[in-house]
Parts: C-alpha cells; sequence; structure tokens
C-alpha cells in the first residue's frame, strides 16, 4: 500500500472519527468547515479520492460523502490510532462497577460483560474458562416436579453450574439424600475430568445394574459434568445493538442476533485471543464468520496466575470507536485478572 503523508494520515483521521460520531458519510465540505485544517474541499476532494483508490475509503452514492471501509478501519487502528490508555478517572469508573467482594468467579466474569457493555454501549462478551480442571467440591439433586430434578455442582473456586434432569421414576428424599452422597463421596477432591472419567468406568460395572440408587448417581451426575465442561459464553447487552444504525435492517440485526445464540462460533472465535498476550481487533470480515462481517469485535485474555482461561471483550458494528473500547478492553482483561489472583 502507498505510504501516506502527513496531510493524508490527518484527513483519514478526521473523516473516520466523525463517521464514528455520526455513522453518516463525510464530504469535503464537512471536513473543511469544521476543522480548520486550511485546506481548500478541492484539495480535501483529492485527497479523498486518492483513499477511495486505495480501498480505504467507499462512496456509498456519486453524490454523497465517503465512509471509512474495513481495511480503513483496520489501516487506522494499526497506523494512525496508536497506543491509547485510558485515564485514571475512567479506570476508576470501571474498577468501581465490580463488587468489592464477589462470592466467585464467575460472579466477577458475568460483572465484566455488564461493565463492557455498560462502557461501551454495545455487546459485553465473556468466554467462561473450561471446566475439565474444576475441583469437585459438592454436588446435590434436588426434586423439583414430576419427571424433573435439578441437579448442582459446586467447584472448590466457588464455582457453580445447575442442571435439570429428565427423569421416568419417582424418587423419595431418602433417595436422593443417598445419591447425592454417594457422589459427594466418590468425587470428592476430583478434576472434573477425573470425575467424569471414573463415572463411565463405574456405569460399565455389573454392580450398578443391580444398585439403582448407585445406578441413579452415576448417570445422573455423569450428565452434570457433560454440560459443564465445555466453554461457555455470557454475553449481556445485545439489545443495544438494535440502536446502532448499522444494524437497522432487521434481516442483518437478525444474523448478528442468532450468532450471538448459537455461540459456538462466536466462542471459537474468541479463543483465538488466548493465542496472544495483546488485544485482538477483528473488522468485518476478518473474523471469516459471515453472520458477523458487518461487525467489529475487540477481545483480550484474562488470566488466573500466569495462565490464561478465557477472554472477554465487545462486539458492535465496524463503525466503533476503537480509541476508547480497545483500552477498556485491556483494562478490564487485566483488572478481571487481578481480581482472579485474590
Amino acid at each position: 500500500m502507498e505510504k501516506l503523508i502527513k496531510r493524508d494520515l490527518d484527513i483519514l483521521s478526521l473523516l473516520i472519527s466523525k463517521y464514528i460520531a455520526t455513522a453518516a458519510p463525510v464530504s469535503s465540505g464537512c471536513i473543511a468547515e469544521e476543522f480548520g485544517l486550511g485546506l481548500s474541499p478541492a484539495t480535501i476532494r483529492n485527497v479523498l479520492a486518492k483513499l477511495g483508490d486505495m480501498g480505504l475509503l467507499a462512496q456509498p452514492h456519486t453524490s454523497a460523502g465517503r465512509i471509512p471501509t474495513a481495511v480503513g478501519f483496520r489501516y487506522y487502528v494499526n497506523t494512525i490510532l496508536g497506543h491509547h490508555e485510558l485515564s485514571k478517572d475512567e479506570e476508576t469508573v470501571i474498577t468501581k462497577q465490580f463488587d468489592l467482594h464477589p462470592a466467585n468467579m464467575q460472579d466477577i466474569l458475568r460483572s465484566s460483560s455488564r461493565i463492557l457493555s455498560l462502557i461501551s454501549n454495545y455487546a459485553g462478551l465473556v468466554v467462561m474458562p473450561k471446566s475439565e480442571q474444576a475441583i469437585f467440591k459438592h454436588m446435590e439433586f434436588l426434586p423439583l416436579s414430576t419427571g424433573k430434578v435439578l441437579g448442582i455442582f459446586v467447584s472448590r473456586d466457588g464455582s457453580v453450574h445447575n442442571r435439570i434432569i429428565d427423569v421416568n421414576e419417582d424418587y423419595s428424599y431418602p433417595d436422593f439424600e443417598k445419591i447425592s452422597s454417594y457422589c459427594n463421596s466418590a468425587y470428592y477432591g476430583c478434576s472434573l475430568e477425573d470425575a467424569c472419567r471414573k463415572a463411565e468406568k463405574e456405569l460399565a460395572l455389573e454392580r450398578v445394574r443391580y444398585d439403582k440408587i448407585i445406578g441413579r448417581a452415576l448417570a445422573w451426575s455423569k450428565e452434570i459434568f457433560d454440560n459443564v465442561s465445555g466453554e461457555e459464553l455470557f454475553v449481556q447487552g445485545e439489545e443495544k445493538l438494535m440502536s446502532a444504525p448499522e444494524f437497522s435492517d432487521i434481516e442483518t440485526l437478525k444474523q448478528v442476533m442468532a450468532a450471538l445464540e448459537e455461540k459456538n462460533q462466536i466462542v471459537h472465535l474468541l479463543s483465538r485471543a488466548t493465542q496472544s498476550s495483546e488485544v485482538s481487533v477483528f473488522i468485518g470480515s476478518e473474523s471469516n464468520y459471515e453472520a458477523v462481517e458487518n461487525c467489529g469485535i475487540v477481545t483480550a485474555s484474562y488470566k488466573k496466575g500466569k495462565e490464561i482461561i478465557g477472554t472477554l471483550g465487545v462486539i458492535g458494528p465496524t463503525r466503533m470507536d476503537y480509541s476508547h473500547i480497545i483500552p477498556t478492553v485491556d483494562f478490564t482483561a487485566k483488572l478481571v485478572s487481578s481480581m482472579l489472583e485474590v
């Protein structure tokens, strides 16, 4: 790509800033009037034409102003934006949003998605860590109604997972106590991975066929372990996307909402950020996921100790304020990591 001189960079930066603020095409006359560059509209038009030829800008209509392309936003993020940090006041605002005494890791992570949505005015995302290495602390089964049982799994780090299990038999309260007691004895101190392996092995033994309580305990616990072990995406603020002009087209909005609901591809995309200790930015088609090709996604990994255990971030239109959202996501990830140290 041709190297841009300072004048070109200034005009590109101003146009992108204006477009981020208004979501409307920006004309040469607007730049000349509002920003006092000392350049004529004709000179600015020539620069905009050059930027368009380079693929950094697009012109929706012949008589309209220009808008940044995904390539233009990428150039802006990589070349113009540089390294931004939040002010101390902005950091304090984010810090104060967190509960000073969170009950467990899940509370911290759920709070982070809410706070990211609040600060960015888009949707906040958190990929919860895989739970295979979670250490078993407690399990309990409770009757809900005919044919339904609530299974509760608690790990040593305070994470809690619930699962509604369909059953086709009636059980008494003593039965539930025996099943819970068996699980707490059999799996105590095991990692989730080891507990799942143990349940599979025990279920294959002959004696399980002749002991209804042990059989139910193993089968129900295995169902909970299978449900807990994968990565989980937690999203807050997706309704805020509805107010972005880019998503006024109902089909585009439905496509993004469906991607957030389905989750697997978004989890895979965000997990790519764990390969880097830096903030990752996906703009438009860079995500290689058609459902979010009209979006920008900013993510960062968070740690427990020295180990990266998950990612968090923000999803919004490609026209997001990267100068603010990138340092916000970066600071939040570092803050969450420090909270998980305690």
